[in-house]
């Protein structure tokens, strides 16, 4: 008995899995679709005012007004452009350039011990308007503008022995390797010939740990070497980007270094078990302070000083008082007026010696010395900052480091 076997015209084949490929795509398309659309509303859905945000009353954060992420995230951009032309019109130079952003970032994001606590997590917009973050903040902020400038950076979170990362940094990939760089601390470390450190160079480097008060804070070269890489939005890779898509639509939510600072110190509010509420006359405070530093940050400097001005008089919100006071005294040195952000930061110091900022206004009196040649007494100030920025500033200094005096809250 012959059997035959009935071969399907090659056409048809070819239609059909046309067809396949057809379905395959188009529920494909609908499911991503579903993903961004989600993944969007998170975004975009008012947030309430008292559940979070960037400013401080009492021991609670709240966002000054219901805003979106997008919207933040748009006024970022648009200052992130605006200090990536001002750094590229002052060098070409990658390494350079690194420089001045660091600095930058350093001065704009204060450190957490030179700050009002606590501090919640935050897009990078939000953090350089509120002045002040954790180490995983910084990093964050400053990977953001590297990447920017078309240095790719990343963020890596020490980890020691544990598993715990008491530590954020960033790094930059420079001279065909990723070069260890701390915005925290606002430290880029170098050899004595200029060279840079990864940071498994920098780990075995016992004396590099020490001048960079790595050790003082009980760190050690097996936190560097086991370090984690850290992405986020805006500067990591496709494949992550997906990742980070679907952990939205899953409602994941991540978390980044514990102590000193990282994320995962955040507590979510519940909007239901408040015990405080805003008052009208407190909204109107914070809002009439968030326009103030939009203007700063957009360097309106004269406009901000106005609205800063107006602020102290007002004691609804004292810590609020106490960033006007403090951000007023800083438009001076961002507009390069050393002269006048010292006299204005010797007077704080002295008549308000326990504010919230007085270690930042420690920091931001010395680096005013600094830049008009008067090192000897802005030591003595650093001395009298318990922030460990300021402590590492003052070893750079003393070291008499030929890179010392190249920009302001920047330590080589």
């Amino acid at each position: 008995m012959t059997y035959l076997c009935k071969v399907p015209n090659l056409e048809i084949l070819v239609n059909r899995l046309r067809r396949a490929i057809k379905q395959v795509t188009r529920a494909t398309a609908i499911f991503m679709a579903f993903i961004m659309i989600s993944a969007a509303f998170t975004y975009i859905k008012p947030i309430s005012v008292e559940t979070i945000g960037y400013q401080y009353y009492g021991d609670k954060t709240y966002r000054v007004e219901k805003t979106n992420q997008i919207t933040d995230l748009l006024h970022g951009e648009k200052l992130m452009r605006r200090k990536v032309n001002q750094i590229r019109s002052q060098t070409s130079d990658p390494q350079g350039q690194i420089d001045l952003a660091l600095s930058w970032v350093t001065q704009y994001v204060r450190p957490q011990d030179a700050s009002p606590s606590p501090v919640i997590s935050d897009d990078y917009y939000n953090i350089l308007k509120r002045g002040a973050g954790y180490c995983d903040q910084a990093a964050y902020v400053f990977s953001v503008l590297s990447t920017r400038l078309g240095i790719p950076a990343r963020m890596i979170m020490l980890q020691d022995r544990d598993g715990i990362s008491r530590h954020t940094a960033a790094e930059v990939y420079l001279d065909k390797k990723w070069q260890y760089i701390d915005p925290w601390l606002g430290v880029f470390p170098h050899r004595s010939d200029g060279s840079g450190y990864t940071r498994y160079e920098l780990a075995y480097d016992q004396l590099a740990l020490e001048k960079y008060g790595y050790t003082e804070q009980g760190l050690t070269g097996y936190d560097f070497v086991h370090s984690e890489i850290f992405e986020t939005f805006p500067f990591m890779s496709f494949h992550n980007l997906v990742r980070k898509v679907f952990s939205k639509f899953g409602n994941l939510r991540e978390s980044s270094s514990g102590t000193p600072g990282g994320l995962s110190n955040v507590k979510q509010i519940d909007d239901a078990n408040l015990a405080t509420r805003l008052t009208d006359e407190q909204l109107d405070v914070l809002k009439l302070y968030d326009r103030a530093r939009e203007l700063h940050l957009n360097e309106d400097f004269d406009g901000a000083r106005e609205i800063y001005s107006r602020l102290p008089v007002n004691q609804e919100l004292l810590v609020i008082n106490d960033s006007a006071r403090f951000f007023f005294g800083v438009t001076y040195f961002d507009e390069r007026k050393y002269g006048s952000a010292e006299k204005y930061f010797k007077r704080e110091i002295k008549d308000r010696p326990t504010n919230v900022w007085i270690n930042s206004e420690y920091r931001f009196l010395a680096e005013s010395l600094i830049a008009q040649g008067k090192l000897a007494e802005a030591k003595t100030w650093l001395r009298q900052s318990s922030s460990q920025g300021a402590m590492v500033r003052l070893k750079n200094l003393e070291q008499n480091s030929p890179f010392a005096l190249t920009s302001p809250f920047f330590i080589y």
